[in-house]
């Protein structure tokens, strides 16, 4: 089974144990001529470069007073927690020219990003968006005939009596079993 590690990673992963105090053994599975990507405790690589992954847990090391990653041939994005990018400065992870992300300035080796499309505002809509004309013009019609009615019926008294009785009436016409039922 052929490694997936390449070897100048494992060996600065080496030397970064060697720079330790590993008295309880969590790093003993870190054994040089091993693949670090499948057989290292907390070592993960990146599937389609095999190259280890920047721990991302390095950003909760809140009390970490000086890291020094330069000239490790690393690659990937810098994490981006207040600690990694406000801490330590360019020159801790200079000499990685595959490495990106703040604090190291922007240059032609980032990723290109595509933007996502802007928001189209509400007041700039397309030009072939279809309104729902008939769909606004029968909900206008019912709430203004709906409203019309309840309004005159709540405000004059008279008209309010009528009202009812042509109801009473009309529902007699269709419902002749309740002739002799009054609302």
């Amino acid at each position: 089974m052929s490694s997936r590690c390449p070897s100048h990673e494992s060996q600065a992963l080496l030397r970064f144990k060697a720079a330790l105090n590993d008295s309880h053994g969590y790093l003993s599975s870190w054994v040089n001529g091993t693949d670090c990507c499948r057989l290292w405790e907390g070592i993960s690589c990146d599937n389609h470069t095999n190259h280890v992954v920047f721990p991302i847990e390095l950003e909760f090391l809140s009390y970490l007073g000086s890291l020094n990653l330069s000239n490790n041939n690393l690659s990937g994005s810098i994490p981006q927690g207040r600690h990694m990018t406000g801490t330590f400065g360019e020159s801790s992870y200079s000499g990685n020219p595959s490495l990106w992300g703040c604090p190291l300035p922007k240059n032609s080796s980032w990723p290109q990003f595509v933007p996502p499309p802007p928001l189209v505002s509400i007041n700039k809509r397309n030009k072939n968006t279809k309104y729902p004309w008939y769909e606004i013009a029968l909900g206008l019609s019912y709430g203004v005939s709906f409203g019309g009615i309840i309004s005159i019926i709540l405000i004059k008294m008279s008209w309010r009596r009528k009202y009812f009785n042509k109801v009473d009436t009309i529902l007699k016409l269709l419902f002749p079993w309740m002739k002799n039922l009054t609302l």
